[in-house]
């Protein structure tokens, strides 16, 4: 990790700012990252409802975390996500290879580079799509792309996709195909 950023403050600091105030600077055909504020290694963080019990909601781990202070981001490299639904509803894992997670809005959005992005319902069924998206306000994982869940004798194919954490419910939108193994 500190390879990669001091190659990109000695590629930054080499090129020419162009004009049109530009965040990002191109080398060689590619976006420049500025450099991260703080990188952390083992980021963690709990989301925990105000309540006198005080057990979380949701956790937030990535091998690591390179922050950006003036945009309230960061970006994270190995991501696990733990969802613990209220009631009956049951335990959700994301697992991903890469994301960023909004400091501000607690929103995070994840995405696979090699591996698609991974969640474990119930530990019974399994979700894989390329992306998924975490609205904290809304309490809600969301994707657009397509998206396949397998389990029990069962595979379920369709195209966007939405998880309530209130209600445990997993709903796909559209072209949805459905297998039933015996």
């Amino acid at each position: 990790m500190v390879d990669a950023g001091l190659e990109r403050w000695a590629v930054g600091a080499a090129a020419t700012p162009s004009s049109g105030g530009m965040a990002a600077e191109q080398h060689r055909g590619r976006s420049i990252e500025p450099m991260p504020d703080v990188v952390i290694t083992g980021f963690q963080f709990l989301n925990v409802l105000p309540r006198p019990e005080a057990r979380p909601v949701w956790s937030l781990t990535a091998s690591s975390a390179s922050l950006f202070e003036p945009r309230q981001e960061a970006a994270l490299q190995n991501i696990e996500a733990v969802f613990q639904p209220e009631g009956n509803a049951a335990r959700v894992v994301l697992t991903s290879e890469q994301g960023r997670f909004d400091l501000k809005r607690l929103n995070f959005d994840v995405t696979g580079r090699t591996e698609p992005v991974a969640m474990e319902l119930a530990g019974r069924y399994r979700l894989t799509t390329g992306e998924l998206a975490w609205n904290n306000a809304a309490a809600r994982l969301t994707s657009e792309q397509s998206v396949t869940i397998t389990g029990e004798g069962l595979t379920v194919r369709g195209v966007g996709f939405e998880w309530s954490q209130a209600a445990g419910m997993v709903s796909l939108r559209h072209d949805v195909s459905t297998i039933i193994a015996p």
